[in-house]
């Protein structure tokens, strides 16, 4: 949902944030970010551990929980139901608040695979791996 409305920041907030964040969590962390950590000691181990079975899960689970919970408040506690979906839209409303004031690109963007620039008023991906 975010990604297609990516359009309508451009007035609220002309410029995507990529590196900033990154730059402030180098200055927090000390010169690291938590991704580059996190990824660095997982990595170290071979083949399939159970973080990341677990981790994968989890991940799944932001887009499939929501509607479940919805699924089993319909049919069993129906009661309860308006108030799951008060609260459900208000996330969503609060999320794209933030989105849309300040706008920031997908983890990887700025890292290796990726080259941002600022162009015409708007960030542009060319892959150093094609050449680009």
């Amino acid at each position: 949902m975010f990604e297609d409305l990516a359009p309508l920041t451009v007035p609220i907030a002309p410029a995507v944030h990529a590196h900033e964040p990154i730059d402030l969590e180098r200055r927090l962390l000390g010169g690291t970010t938590a991704t580059t950590w996190l990824q660095q000691w997982a990595i170290g181990t071979s083949g399939l551990d159970w973080y990341d079975v677990t981790l994968a899960v989890e991940y799944l689970a932001h887009f499939a929980a929501p509607p479940a919970l919805g699924l089993w408040l319909w049919l069993r506690h129906r009661e309860r139901f308006d108030r799951f979906v008060g609260a459900y839209v208000l996330m969503m409303a609060v999320g794209s608040a933030v989105y849309f004031g300040y706008p920031q690109a997908p983890p990887g963007w700025p890292h290796a695979q990726a080259s941002c620039f600022r162009s015409a008023g708007s960030w542009s991906m060319s892959s150093t791996m094609s050449g680009g």
